[in-house]
């Protein structure tokens, strides 16, 4: 076999920008396999600082785009923005759960727990279903 492929950090410098993370086209710039652009990068502080800048632009891309479809009044990025950013604000999506037990009592529930509990097998745990102790189980 031959020698393993060498990087030269200010080759991989020069490939960085403009590929938006890429590594793909970062390889592919250095005439090198995906892997060898990755290891390098992952390997060397210097091409790691440069990388994440890079991905970095793509995200101010992205929420430049985001910003910009919002002031076009586009209802869904709107309410995307706001289930995300807005959290602190109370924007957020909250799940209702409702179950079929919500009318039955409490020792009726345990009971039929037990019963469950009790059919599915005894194993080590004395016939208790894990996470029933709360339960009385």
């Amino acid at each position: 076999m031959g020698a393993p492929y060498a990087l030269r950090l200010d080759d991989v410098l020069k490939a960085i920008p403009g590929s938006a993370g890429i590594v793909t086209t970062i390889a592919d710039r250095l005439g090198c396999a995906w892997n060898t652009a990755r290891d390098f990068i992952d390997r060397n502080p210097e091409a790691r600082v440069v990388y994440d800048a890079e991905c970095e632009k793509v995200i101010d891309l992205a929420e430049t785009q985001l910003i910009r479809a919002m002031k076009d009044g586009d209802g869904p990025m709107i309410k995307f923005y706001l289930t995300t950013k807005g959290k602190k604000r109370g924007y957020t999506e909250r799940i209702e759960l409702e179950h079929m037990f919500k009318d039955v009592p409490d020792d009726d529930l345990r009971a039929v727990i037990q019963e469950a509990a009790g059919v599915l097998g005894s194993g080590d745990n004395g016939g208790a279903t894990p996470g029933t102790e709360a339960l009385g189980g």
